[in-house]
């Protein structure tokens, strides 16, 4: 214990005073170095307007630390200063489930000004609140984001599992009057639970420019605005047996797509015997995409939707299908109508296909007998190259031109390809352009690769 000297404590707490005084010169002498240092650096020679669209440019870049704009904002003092003063650094707001959304959410907000936003949002149920807790912040979110609705470029909002359906109403309550006159996309996904469709009226005010769409989940917002501007749209509900009139609703809206993208076991069956199917009629498609489900143990319901629809401009057919006897179902809902005369334009095929029996592709070749061009992720590249061998059987699609193989075989058979390619030039049915993954270029031998470059135009892909 220190003994009692008045004058020994006031000259020891002076030393203590001029202490902290040259600790702090020193921290003030330490961090002027450290400026110097990065001054000198060749990055700090940049415009701050260049350095600007650096940072933007990697705005979309994600962090296990922190959001991309945070954590260049945390460099150093120069860094900071540009990254505040750039407002499109901070339009990208992604929203998890953490305690700190609604305070990142007004942080974006406010940096962002009144630059255009893309909002993406997931709630899971891994998010440590209970059900009454994430309902209130989601309200107070939902409600900070409508403040800035006319700002909006894209909103994608994605709900997993066990999440009650009245809470997804409730959330989107705010957005019912809205108006979105900059929003391009929405992506709604819900893999909750509903009794009933769920339909939420949103966005009533108008969203012009929306022109892209994806509703995907058991409850899906068939009320969304402006569908005659839509060119895009994504079908994939996981419960179809109620959903014969709200889907018919939105087709019959969006007549002017473009890209119509439909999860297989989608099914425009009639619910009643006095309900009768109607052909949806589409004569701006260009593209059809049929993609597997994510849930895949409901049964094959995919003929009754494809057979109902019309597109005499269709020029590219993408077929994801996962299982053999999905793709016999199909080719046998081809069977069913004519398809020359519904797609008398198709020239693309896209077959995405795994395990299916070689004895399938004949009939999958007479039902689109128009096709140019075959894009494929075969898993099966042997068995689709000796159907298109014409030495071996009578020569399929006469047409065709155009080859890209996108899948990375385990052995990729150069032999077999290029005498497919001889078989159909000898034939008088050449094929002129072949694509392949650039990860095999360099496996293929180099007397192969230059009768390849000979007698096709030779192209690689990622």
């Amino acid at each position: 214990m220190l003994r009692r000297d008045p004058a020994a404590q006031a000259r020891l707490q002076a030393l203590q005073d001029d202490v902290c005084g040259l600790e702090l010169q020193l921290a003030r002498k330490r961090s002027e170095m450290i400026s110097l240092t990065n001054s000198l650096a060749p990055v700090s020679s940049l415009p701050p307007e260049v350095l600007a669209e650096i940072f933007i440019a990697g705005r979309h870049i994600t962090s296990p630390f922190l959001p991309f704009p945070l954590l260049v904002s945390h460099v150093h003092r120069h860094w900071r200063e540009v990254a505040l003063q750039s407002p499109g650094l901070w339009t990208n707001i992604y929203i998890g489930d953490h305690s700190k959304s609604m305070a990142l959410l007004d942080l974006y907000l406010k940096r962002s000004r009144t630059q255009p936003l893309d909002v993406e949002m997931t709630h899971t149920r891994a998010s440590g609140f209970c059900e009454n807790e994430t309902s209130d912040i989601y309200i107070s979110l939902f409600n900070m984001l409508a403040r800035h609705a006319v700002r909006w470029r894209s909103f994608n909002f994605h709900v997993d599992l066990y999440s009650d359906s009245n809470n997804y109403q409730s959330w989107f309550s705010s957005f019912r009057n809205l108006s979105a006159p900059r929003l391009e996309s929405l992506r709604l996904e819900y893999d909750g639970y509903a009794d009933s469709p769920v339909k939420l009226e949103i966005f009533s005010a108008g969203a012009p420019l929306l022109s892209s769409v994806v509703l995907c989940g058991d409850a899906l917002p068939f009320g969304f605005p402006s569908p005659s501007s839509v060119s895009s749209l994504e079908l994939g509900p996981h419960e179809e047996d109620y959903w014969y009139s709200e889907l018919h609703e939105v087709l019959v809206a969006t007549r002017t797509l473009s890209k119509l993208v439909l999860h297989h076991h989608l099914r425009l069956q009639p619910l009643t015997s006095s309900q009768c199917p109607l052909p949806f009629e589409f004569p701006s498609l260009r593209s059809l995409e049929i993609l597997p489900p994510k849930i895949t143990k409901d049964p094959f319901r995919f003929e009754d939707t494809f057979n109902a629809i019309e597109a005499p401009n269709l020029d590219s057919l993408i077929l994801d299908i996962a299982k053999d006897d999905k793709l016999s179902d199909l080719i046998t809902a081809f069977g069913d109508r004519d398809l020359s005369t519904r797609f008398p334009r198709l020239s693309t095929l896209g077959l995405h296909l795994r395990n299916v029996p070689d004895d399938r592709l004949p009939e999958l070749c007479d039902a689109l007998p128009t096709v140019t061009r075959i894009i494929s992720t075969h898993d099966n590249v042997r068995g689709l190259l000796n159907f298109l061998d014409a030495t071996k059987s009578q020569p399929r699609w006469l047409d065709l031109v155009s080859v890209t193989i996108l899948n990375r075989s385990y052995k990729f058979n150069f032999d077999l390809l290029c005498a497919v390619i001889s078989s159909r030039l000898t034939a008088g049915h050449p094929i002129r352009r072949l694509e392949v993954p650039s990860s095999i270029a360099y496996e293929i031998p180099m007397d192969r690769l230059r009768w390849l470059r000979e007698h096709v135009e030779l192209r690689y892909c990622m």
